[in-house]
């Protein structure tokens, strides 16, 4: 059986500012979205978040409150060292990666970086869904 499964694009960059002591961490993801009469079940690759909106204006304030709240507890509550190791973990990888993992996680001061996220594990009942993208910046005072 073939299926159109959507070419999802997630990234995280970490883009250092060390003039105002802050590191921005800009993001792009690929919300999956399937309706129905009841609303839109709606589904994150990129971090595995599984949500219903019952309108395209709440699946857009959704999808973004989520992924904010994603990183809010992954940089602030958990640590750099804890988010980069769950960034590792969920499949999103940089060039050279394992050279760039060790200095990010040995350096207080990270670097500026890309990750891409590698894997495209869609759930099945995703496969023919509609999508759609979103950039958005996270600050994080270092």
């Amino acid at each position: 059986m073939e299926t159109n499964i959507p070419k999802i694009n997630t990234s995280i960059s970490f883009i250092p500012k060390p003039e105002v002591s802050k590191l921005t961490i800009n993001y792009s993801f690929t919300t999956l979205y399937n309706e129905s009469e009841e609303g839109l079940y709606c589904y994150i690759p990129g971090f595995d978040i599984h949500f219903f909106a019952t309108s395209e204006e709440e699946r857009t304030t959704i999808a973004n409150a989520m992924t904010h709240s994603f990183f809010d507890f992954w940089v602030k509550e958990q640590g750099q060292k804890s988010f980069l190791l769950h960034l590792n973990r969920i499949g999103f990888r940089t060039q050279n990666h394992n050279f760039a993992m060790q200095s990010l996680l040995n350096s207080r001061n990270i670097k500026k970086t890309k990750f891409k996220l590698l894997r495209d594990n869609i759930p099945s009942e995703y496969a023919s869904a509609q999508k759609f993208n979103v950039e958005a910046d996270f600050a994080v005072a270092v």
